[in-house]
Order: structure tokens, then C-alpha cells, then sequence
């Protein structure tokens, strides 16, 4: 049968001829020497002398003869070999030092332990233990004080507790005024109580009288009503005698009326006179006033130094002073007037020269800021730190009306500076930009690169072609909040050679892109700040419909089919196209070599994708209503959608692997290797994203893994050809689903079911494959007593065939006692410990079900007999009790 495993066949055909009982038994090898392989066994005699001997058993054509002995007196020491790590190898010390190899830690240690205790009962504690693991001599102690005092384990019974429910009554009590109405009829009615019927009546005939006195009412009411209408009659007679007094004083109004016409006419004639001299006077005056400049405001724009900021702020009110001269509304009357057109050429001559003067002078300031700035991106202690052009920036702010003037009456020129401006200052960033990635590129791979990355970037990208290689830039503003899809990222990792590299001190990775993204946050919102000010940005693009801007506008086109729309974005307007060339000429160096620094994180962790999008998604919501930061959030866009590309490459990645793992059929087989990483990678996910409201897809990145491993699960179960495949099935998949169930996560709520399904299915074809018919022949006498059922015979006539007699119940019963079963429970024990020896909890719930099965097959048998040979008085040789506790002193011996 299958209860009667390796120990059983050993204990009958070496161990019971030589008068000895099995004590411990363990497959076994020479250490470093081929696997020829033995098993190691504990004997103990059964006569009073109790003398216990170890011995090799070796299996020869289907038989086992005894190999080599050797008495326990002559062990002397028993080495574990390492007390922290887990080996199989161990040393007995006898005659001389023998090195063997059990198949599993497991059983190494179950007979390092069956040693122990003989070392305890039989060799009176002489051999000395060493390398032992301290969990294993903690059960030791444990065990040997239990011994000494004697203590047994017992359970405690729980209390049951039991509510009781009380119904309420289904009448309504009266409310004392009620019941002082009711006392008070009763008490004036004699008949209340004598008579109730008589007493009804009159209750009845003071009712009638009731509503009696409700009708004369109502007539009553009516007679009332009568006089209100005659009083109504009078009012309305009333009413017309004062219309016709107000028609007579209406009539005298009219006359005085015409009267008043009369002179208002008269007057006109005289008001018209005084207006126009008025008019005349003002006319004049507005002429004047208007078209004066100071002497004052004519010196400080011909010849005022714009290096002073007290003669700056001057020329800025006189600009102001100039255009308000230079726009005055004028009629073409008032143009022709000699004096007005000799003013309007002095104004148009002052203008010219002062755009020529400020467009030089700031020209002059921007290329002087090239020659003298020479700083690059420098690492300060363990921090990225981007020099900042606050200074140039505060320098060239004050002349920002001045630029606004320029703007607005010579387009050409404001257009020049615009280009300086992109070109110079375009090149001081990608230099710095450039120093500042490779610094941090240095800190996450802990290499030094003596060759540049691919291109310079969009150093060289001026102009058309900038829009064509920027068509995946994702470009944001609070004001119409929008946003454009990436598209392509594909050649970001082909374009990185490196020639020479050499190893460093690695820096946390988050820590660098952190400090990355806070450096290029404040140099980013302080440059889109200073251009939305200076070059007057977010008034659009008045009297700039140049070429560039039409240019601008059709590349801006092509760039549509691939926006996308958050919830927090609006449609873009036109007349951003100027705004936009400015910052992809001027920053747009950013987004490539980030692309390339997140590529690489992930190159070297590819978990740093999850970190990535919690720390994006976190400043993303901090800076986007910041009315500044629009390129900025374009960027954290970017990064968030390659974080977002990352976590879905890896997934497809570890996905893979989950369905290609393939393992060796030779090879012993139990938890699968993808469990662990996978738990890995979601405990990882929910680590990183705790207290986030957003997922990115983790969930279904985490379905579809766990989806995978479920088919994996299943076919690899029949690779090996050393472990049964409901092993591998119930290992892994209650492994699955106590991990999913400990997640919690709604999505993953019908995966948990499958794994419960699955896990409960497979433990009950484990139990039922492994526990057999442990009363084989008992089971096989009560099934032909079933049959005999089966076929018609009533229950009390069993008895009576010979095959099914009282007597052969009897001899049946008495080929299964008490310490049979029990010698039965304890080899499966074993066995279902060494299946399942790699999760404790599944060994617990397995047993608990084999246990729960047995008690239900014997049961049943109690009930066949009970019904089939009545008054039989025919029982088991042990009750449900007693085998309730064979199982758990087995489990409990194990634990100890």
C-alpha cells in the first residue's frame, strides 16, 4: 500500500529479524566522492538491554542487506559542520571520522535530532554535539526540560456565549391625556360599565350633536362673508371718486408743462454758444499738452547713459512720455496744422535714435555675459550644483520696458535680440548642461567616460532643424495646461559610446536624479521667468507675424497628431509659437541628455522606474500651477511617460522570463525561482508608491505577472522527474496566494480566488494521493460490506454471510491496533514533511487536512459497523480521540 514507505520495508526485512526497532533513518553519501549512495540508520533492540548501533543499509536487486555497524557507545562527537548555513554535509566520529551527505538539510537535521535524543535516553548525554544550528539547540533545551519536569501539552476549551432576543410588544400604550378623557366619559356614564353597547349609543348621539354644531357654524360664517363683499362695494365707489380728482390735477400739469418747453428753447440757444468756445479752448489745450516732450525726457534719450539704473529708469519714462506724444490720436485736419507736423518729425526722430542706442547697448550686454561667463556644472560634495545667471538675469530685467518699447515699434530689432540672445546664452547651457549630466551620469554608473555621449545634442540644432529632431517634446503651460505625447525614444541607448571606463564609488541613484531635477527646476522656472519678462512673452506675438512665426506655426502643426490631453490641460492658442521656439532654442538640450541619464538608471537598477514616477508625479503637482514652470512640467512630462515605458519594458521582461524559465529533469523541484522575484518586484512597487493616489498600471502589470505565473506554475510542474508535479503545484501556488491575499489590492481580487481554488484543489489530490488507505485491509472488508449494500441485502442480514461475519470483522479490526496506526501517521509524517519541508505554514495546513480526512474515513467505518452488525458491541482499536491525538503528538514531536 502506499502508507508503507522506506522506513516500513526496513523496519520488516533488516531490523525485526535482528530483534531491533527503527529508530532514525537518512539517505546518505560520501562527501566530495561519487553519489554512491546508502542509508544511514538508528536501531535500538527491543530486549530490556536497550543497546543502540548505527548502520549502513545499501539496496541490493529490490532487497536491503546490512552494509556496515557500529555500536552508538563507540560515537563520540557529532559535527553539524556550520551553525549559520544550511548544509546537508555532517561528521560522525566513531572508529574514525565519517563525512557524509544527506539528501536534504531537512534530513540531516531530523537525524541530527533522532541522535540527540539517543545521546539523551540511551548514552546518558557522552557525546558531544558541535556546529550545531542555535535554533535546533534551543528545541534541545526545550525538549530536555520538558522531559525533566514532565510536562504534557494540553488545550484549553472556549467558552461559547449566547445571546437571548427579546421581542417587543405590538400595542400602543395610551398617553395620560388619553387616558384621563377615557376615566372621565367612564366616570360620567352609568352605563359604562354595566352596559357597554348603551354606553357606545350615547357615545354615538354626542357625536351626531357634534357635527351639528360644525354645520350652524359654517352657515354662520357664510353671513359674515355677505357684509365683507358689501364693504367691498363701497371701497370700489371710493376708488373713482379719487381717479376723477387725479384726471383734473393731471390736465393743469400739461398746461404747465408747455410753458416749461418754452424756456428750456431760449436756453439751448445760449448753452450752444458757451460749448463751442469751450470746445475751441480744450482743442487747443489737447494739442499742446499733447504733443509737448520735456527738454528733460529729449536729453535723456539722445544722450543718457544706459549703464546708470537711475538714467535707465529716467529713459524708461521718457520712452513712456515719447510714446504717449507719438500716439496721440490725431485727426487728419489736426495733421495738417504746420506745428503738429514739425512735433511729430522731432518724436519719430528721437525714437530712431534711441533704438539705436538701447538695441547696441543690450546687444553689447548679452555678448559681454558669453566672454565673461565660463562656469560649468560642478559637483559640491556629494550635490550636482548648475551655476545660475541670476545676476545677468537681474542685470537685463531693468531694461525690460525698454525691450517692450523696442517690441512694439521696431519688430526687426526686438527680433534681433531675441536671436542673440537664444544663440549665446543657448550655448553657455548646453555647455553647462552637458558638464552637469556627465557629472551625474559619472555618479549613477560609477564609471568615468573619456568619450562624449553621441552628438553634442541640440547644441548644434538651430532654427528648422530643432523642430524636427524636438518632435517629441512635451510642451506645458498653466495657462492652457497642455501637453504632447512622446514618440520616439527608441535610439536613445545607441546613441552612448563608451571607450574607456573606470570603476568609482557608486551614488544612490534617486538621490542624483533628485538633486538633478531640483537644479534643472530652479534654473528652468528662473529662465522661462526671465524670458516671459523680458521679451514680454505672455502678451503673445503682437506685430511679430514674420516669417519665423509662420515657420514656427506650420512645424507646430505637425507636432498635433501627437498631443495628449491630462485632465488638468487645455488647448493651445497660436500665439504661443514665439514663446515655444525661444525655449526649445534655448533649453532644449535638457530633454535628450535626461533621456539618456534615466536610461541609464535604468540600465543599472531596473526598479529605478518606480521611484522615478512617485518622485515626477510628486514635483509635477507641486510646480504645475506655477505660472513659470510650463517647460518644466513639458520635461517631468517626458520623464514620466519614459519612467511609465521602463516599468512596462520590465514587466514584459520579467513576464518573459516567468514563461521561459526551463529547469533541469534531474533536479529536485519546489518553490519555482520566479516566486520570489516576483514578490520582489511588487513588494518593491507597493514600498515605493505607498501613500500615492495614482498606479501608473502597476495593477495590471501586476496581473498579468501573476497571470503568468499561474501557466508557469502549472507547466513546470512535470519537468522533474525526482519530484511529483502536485508538489510543485501546491508548494507554489499557496506561496501565490498568501502572497496576493497579504496585498489587499481589489484588482487582484479574482487572481486570489484562482490561487485559493487552485491551492485548495491541489491539497486535496496531495491528501488523497498520499494518505491512501492507511486500514487497507479493513477499508477493502468494509467496501464488500457496501457492496453487499449496493446489491440489495439488508443491513441486518450482512452479518450473517460467512465472507462478512462478526468473526472475520473481528480478526480484520485486530490487524490494525492502536500503535499501528500510529506507526502508520508517523511514516506519512515524515514524508509529507520532507515534501513540503520548504513552508512550514503549508506543512501545518496539509496535515490538518490528512488528519480531518482519516478522522472522517474511521468515522464512516464506526458507522457501518454500528448499522450493519448491531448489538455487536464491535468497535476500532482506538477511538477518534486517540487519533486526533496520534496526529498531533507527531506534529508536536516534529516542532520540538
Amino acid at each position: 500500500m502506499a502508507v508503507f514507505s522506506l522506513r516500513s520495508i526496513l523496519q520488516r526485512e533488516v531490523f525485526t529479524p535482528r530483534g531491533e526497532r527503527l529508530l532514525g533513518v537518512s539517505f546518505v553519501w560520501k562527501a566530495r566522492r561519487k553519489r554512491k549512495s546508502a542509508i544511514l540508520c538508528a536501531a535500538v533492540s527491543s530486549d530490556q538491554s536497550g543497546q543502540v548501533v548505527l548502520v549502513t543499509v545499501k539496496a541490493d536487486r529490490e532487497h536491503y542487506k546490512l552494509s556496515a555497524c557500529w555500536p552508538a557507545t563507540e560515537l563520540t562527537l557529532v559535527d553539524g559542520k556550520d551553525a549559520v548555513k544550511e548544509t546537508a554535509e555532517f561528521h560522525l566520529h566513531l572508529d574514525k571520522v565519517y563525512k557524509w551527505v544527506s539528501s536534504s538539510s531537512g534530513e540531516k537535521t531530523a537525524f541530527v535530532s533522532c541522535l540527540w535524543k539517543i545521546n539523551q535516553r540511551y548514552l546518558q548525554d557522552k557525546v558531544k554535539f558541535i556546529n550545531i544550528s542555535p535554533s535546533i539547540l534551543e528545541v534541545f533545551e526545550l525538549y530536555k526540560k520538558c522531559i525533566n519536569s514532565k510536562v504534557l501539552p494540553w488545550q484549553q476549551g472556549r467558552a461559547v456565549s449566547s445571546q437571548v432576543e427579546e421581542e417587543e410588544d405590538g400595542y400602543q400604550e395610551l398617553t395620560a391625556r388619553e387616558a384621563a378623557d377615557i376615566q372621565y366619559l367612564m366616570e360620567q356614564s352609568e352605563l359604562a360599565v354595566s352596559n357597554a353597547k348603551a354606553f357606545t349609543q350615547t357615545l354615538h348621539a354626542n357625536l351626531q350633536a357634534l357635527d351639528k354644531e360644525n354645520l350652524l357654524a359654517l352657515l354662520d360664517s357664510e353671513r359674515q362673508v355677505g357684509s365683507l363683499v358689501q364693504l367691498l362695494e363701497v371701497g370700489l365707489e371710493e376708488v373713482a371718486r379719487i381717479e376723477q380728482s387725479l384726471s383734473h390735477h393731471d390736465s393743469l400739469l400739461r398746461t404747465v408743462q408747455q410753458q416749461m418747453d418754452s424756456i428750456h428753447t431760449r436756453n439751448a440757444w445760449l448753452q450752444r454758444i458757451d460749448r463751442n468756445h469751450g470746445l475751441l479752448d480744450a482743442e487747443l489745450s489737447y494739442l499742446v499738452d499733447s504733443l509737448t516732450l520735456s527738454e528733460e525726457h529729449v536729453w535723456v534719450l539722445s544722450e543718457g547713459d544706459l549703464g546708470k539704473e537711475r538714467d535707465v529708469k529716467a529713459c524708461v519714462a521718457a520712452v513712456r512720455a515719447l510714446t504717449n506724444c507719438a500716439n496721440t490720436p490725431l485727426t487728419p485736419g489736426q495733421r495738417k496744422l504746420h506745428a503738429v507736423a514739425e512735433q511729430l518729425i522731432k518724436f519719430e526722430s528721437l525714437r530712431q535714435i534711441f533704438e539705436q542706442r538701447s538695441s547696441l547697448y543690450i546687444n553689447a550686454l548679452i555678448v559681454q555675459q558669453d566672454v565673461a561667463n565660463t562656469g560649468a556644472a560642478a559637483v559640491d560634495g556629494d550635490r550636482l550644483v548648475l551655476p545660475k545667471l541670476t545676476d545677468f538675469h537681474q542685470q537685463l530685467t531693468q531694461y525690460a520696458p525698454l525691450m517692450d518699447w523696442l517690441r512694439e515699434t521696431n519688430p526687426t530689432a526686438f527680433q534681433h535680440l531675441q536671436k542673440v540672445y537664444t544663440d549665446i546664452i543657448g550655448k553657455l547651457y548646453d555647455r553647462q548642461m552637458k558638464d552637469l549630466f556627465d557629472a551625474a551620469k559619472f555618479k549613477v554608473s560609477g564609471v568615468k567616460e573619456t568619450k562624449r555621449f553621441g552628438e553634442r545634442g541640440s547644441r548644434t540644432l538651430k532654427g528648422k532643424d530643432l523642430f524636427a529632431c524636438r518632435s517629441s517634446l512635451l510642451y506645458v503651460t498653466v495657462l492652457f495646461r497642455v501637453s504632447h505625447r512622446r514618440t520616439t525614444h527608441s535610439n536613445i541607448h545607441t546613441s552612448v559610446g563608451v571607450t574607456e571606463k573606470r570603476l568609482v564609488n557608486r551614488v544612490p541613484k534617486d538621490k542624483v536624479v533628485e538633486q538633478m531635477l531640483s537644479e534643472l527646476s530652479s534654473v528652468l522656472i528662473a529662465e522661462q521667468q526671465f524670458l516671459t519678462i523680458f521679451f514680454a512673452l505672455n502678451r503673445g506675438d503682437r506685430g511679430s507675424k514674420h516669417s519665423l512665426s509662420t515657420e514656427v506655426s506650420r512645424k507646430w502643426g505637425s507636432l498635433h497628431s501627437n498631443q495628449i490631453l491630462s485632465r488638468n490641460v487645455l488647448k493651445i492658442k497660436a500665439v504661443f509659437t514665439l514663446y515655444l521656439y525661444m525655449i526649445l532654442e534655448l533649453l532644449g538640450c535638457v530633454e535628450p541628455r535626461l533621456s539618456v541619464l534615466l536610461a541609464l538608471c535604468e540600465k543599472t537598477e531596473p526598479l529605478s522606474c518606480l521611484w522615478m514616477l512617485k518622485e515626477t508625479d510628486q514635483r509635477l503637482h507641486s510646480t504645475l500651477r506655477n505660472p513659470h514652470a510650463s517647460f518644466y512640467c513639458s520635461l517631468l512630462f517626458c520623464t514620466l511617460q519614459l519612467s511609465q515605458q521602463s516599468l512596462q519594458g520590465h514587466t514584459e521582461a520579467l513576464c518573459k522570463e516567468i514563461e521561459n524559465l526551463r529547469l533541469s529533469k534531474k533536479a529536485r523541484m519546489g518553490l519555482l525561482p520566479f516566486v520570489p522575484r516576483l514578490e520582489e518586484f511588487v513588494s518593491e512597487g507597493e514600498n515605493v508608491l505607498r501613500g500615492s493616489e495614482r498606479r501608473w498600471g502597476l495593477d495590471a502589470a501586476y496581473r498579468q505577472l501573476f497571470t503568468a505565473a499561474f501557466v508557469s506554475v502549472e507547466s513546470l510542474s512535470t519537468q522533474s522527474l525526482r519530484t511529483h508535479p502536485l508538489v510543485v503545484l501546491l508548494l507554489n501556488f499557496h506561496r501565490l496566494h498568501g502572497f496576493i491575499s497579504r496585498l489587499h489590492l481589489p484588482e487582484l481580487e479574482s487572481l486570489c480566488e484562482e490561487a485559493r481554488e487552485k491551492s485548495a484543489l491541489y491539497r486535496q489530490q496531495y491528501v488523497t494521493l498520499n494518505l491512501g488507505q492507511p486500514l487497507g485491509t479493513l477499508t477493502e472488508f468494509l467496501g464488500g460490506v457496501r457492496t453487499c449494500l449496493a446489491h440489495g441485502v439488508r443491513e441486518e442480514e450482512v452479518c450473517f454471510k460467512l465472507a462478512y461475519s462478526k468473526q472475520e470483522l473481528r480478526k480484520v479490526i485486530e490487524r490494525h491496533p492502536g500503535r499501528e496506526v500510529r506507526k502508520t501517521i508517523e511514516t506519512l509524517y515524515k514524508r509529507v514533511s520532507r515534501h513540503l519541508a520548504e513552508d512550514e505554514s503549508l506543512l501545518q495546513v496539509v496535515w490538518r487536512a490528512m488528519q480531518d480526512e482519516l478522522t472522517e474515513q474511521c468515522r464512516g467505518f464506526e458507522q457501518l459497523i454500528e448499522r450493519c452488525y448491531p448489538g455487536a458491541r464491535i468497535k476500532l482499536d482506538f477511538t477518534e480521540e486517540e487519533l486526533q491525538q496520534y496526529f498531533s503528538s507527531v506534529s508536536f514531536r516534529d516542532r520540538e
